[in-house]
């Protein structure tokens, strides 16, 4: 009985969550989504009130695009199996090789809004399905928007790996995170938090290189 309630609590409060990240949301028009240059998508902004929030999503975003198309990113999530889920069943791990990974990813990127609101720091509404993108869209709490216009390089990418981490769960049902940060399920071998990591890590590594060029040259 005790645990029959306290998994209903459970499921009230993760429900609640998930409602708390849509509070305030309108569903975009098709004249709400922008275009970002060199980005293969589209992004609902009808959300971002603040013109600064627009802002920094469209520089972050065009910032994880431009590694999510390199060479250098294809070869380093190639070169390795990832886990898309924690699910373990009859003890076999959820893994696919790096190629599938890739291939899943540079084929599913699809138009997106953005919701700046979530009572932890972001959220993504995955399709239902593999080709079902009726509720494609994201939620990222204000502050970590804010981080963009921090001088601080590293504070800076905290955007930067949120929207490449939330990205994964647009683009397939399957990439799930559920149980993450484990032993069995750590979140460098996994896709979400994974690619979100590899992402951030080498835009950091272009920005030091830029500044170090750039202070040399």
């Amino acid at each position: 009985m005790k645990k029959a309630l306290l998994l209903s609590v459970i499921s009230i409060a993760l429900n609640s969550c998930m409602s708390i990240a849509w509070i305030g949301y309108d569903k975009p028009e098709d004249s709400d989504y922008m275009s970002i240059e060199n980005v293969p998508i589209k992004i609902g902004m009808q959300n971002l009130k603040n013109e600064n929030q627009r802002k920094a999503i469209e520089e972050a975003t065009k910032e994880v695009f431009s590694i999510l198309k390199s060479e250098e990113f294809r070869k380093k999530v190639e070169s390795k199996d990832w886990l898309i889920s924690c699910k373990i069943e009859n003890g076999n791990k959820d893994i696919l090789d790096g190629k599938s990974v890739f291939k899943i990813l540079n084929k599913g990127y699809v138009n997106l809004s953005i919701n700046p609101r979530k009572p932890w720091r972001a959220i993504a509404q995955a399709q239902k399905s593999q080709t079902d993108h009726t509720k494609n869209r994201i939620a990222i709490k204000p502050k970590r928007i804010n981080t963009w216009f921090s001088n601080n390089i590293e504070t800076k990418s905290e955007l930067v790996n949120t929207i490449a981490h939330e990205l994964t769960h647009t683009v397939s049902f399957k990439f799930l995170d559920t149980g993450h940060g484990t032993v069995e399920c750590p979140d460098a071998e996994l896709v979400s938090y994974g690619i979100g990591n590899l992402v951030a890590k080498m835009w950091i590594e272009k920005q030091l290189y830029t500044t170090t060029y750039i202070t040399h040259s």
